[in-house]
């Protein structure tokens, strides 16, 4: 169903999915917060306020995964700022620890959207762990976006894609198919695992069976980071924890989301068609640097 000529309600919420609203929302808070002191008109402390919940309501619908205790504290904060008996000095002080949090929050999540350049020797193949967004639909003769890759940059592609494929089933049935010898193996897996809201301490277990397999192989490995909506915020804080124990890089969700939130790329809002293909083929050779 359109909303505009050019903007549907799926590429809406794919757009919040990407996480680019959480420093939409930070950026607000800090201005309303870091204002709300000097301001003395009782109206002009209301529209603050409410700035400051329209705020928070941006950042949920991020569904940023960063640590509980972040969202703790800055809750706890939030709401001394506006415990209304609080004496004067005191309320300042709460107010420029708010606003001094939430910059350092946006620092520290600032670099997870920021795409590094991925090496890539040229001579090894690149291998493709993933679910029907890399594997198509199943047409023999889809130009799916491995395939286009693999020509942009002129190295061998093994796509071990499967329409359907979780998290257990890439490490019990694709790992096995992953040669000695690779240049990077890239993960676009968990969207299944997501979507039928797998229990999450198996997600973790099957996730950190799968990296560590690859690792103790010697493969490079890079992950797609799962966009995400606020009741799916705990599979992204279980990927970036992995990553972080692994020390592989996590392609942002901004990527993934991006690719699905253009007009045209999806069949069905999930699936990938032949300019979803291409501008996925797009994205990922923008990111890659043949060594």
């Amino acid at each position: 169903m359109l909303l505009t000529g050019n903007i549907t309600f799926e590429s809406l919420i794919w757009f919040c999915a990407g996480g680019k609203l959480f420093f939409v929302g930070m950026t607000l808070l800090t201005i309303s917060a870091g204002v709300a002191h000097l301001v003395k008109s009782i109206r002009k402390r209301v529209t603050l306020q409410l700035l400051s919940l329209i705020s928070i309501a941006i950042i949920i619908l991020s569904a940023t995964p960063l640590h509980p205790i972040f969202y703790i504290s800055g809750l706890a904060l939030y709401i001394l700022c506006h415990i209304q008996c609080l004496s004067g000095p005191f309320k300042t002080c709460i107010g420029g620890l708010f606003v001094l949090f939430c910059l350092i929050i946006i620092f520290l999540e600032l670099p997870r959207h920021f795409c590094k350049t991925i090496d890539v020797e040229k001579n090894k193949p690149i291998v493709v762990i993933g679910d029907s967004i890399s594997a198509g639909l199943g047409n023999q003769n889809e130009m799916t976006w491995p395939k286009q890759l693999s020509e942009q940059i002129g190295t061998p592609t093994i796509n071990l894609s499967r329409a359907g494929a979780t998290v257990n089933s890439a490490f019990e049935r694709q790992l096995t198919q992953v040669p000695a010898e690779t240049g990077l193996v890239l993960l676009e897996i968990g969207g299944n695992d997501l979507l039928n809201r797998n229990d999450l301490g198996k997600f973790k277990n099957d996730s950190e069976a799968l990296l560590r397999k690859l690792c103790a192989s010697g493969h490079k490995v890079v992950w797609m980071e799962l966009p995400l909506l606020p009741h799916y915020y705990p599979y992204g804080r279980i990927q970036r924890k992995l990553a972080g124990k692994y020390h592989i890089d996590l392609i942002p969700k901004s990527v993934l989301a991006g690719v699905f939130s253009a007009q045209g790329t999806t069949s069905d809002g999930m699936h990938l068609t032949a300019k979803g293909h291409e501008l996925m083929a797009q994205k990922l050779y923008g990111l890659l640097q043949i060594e």
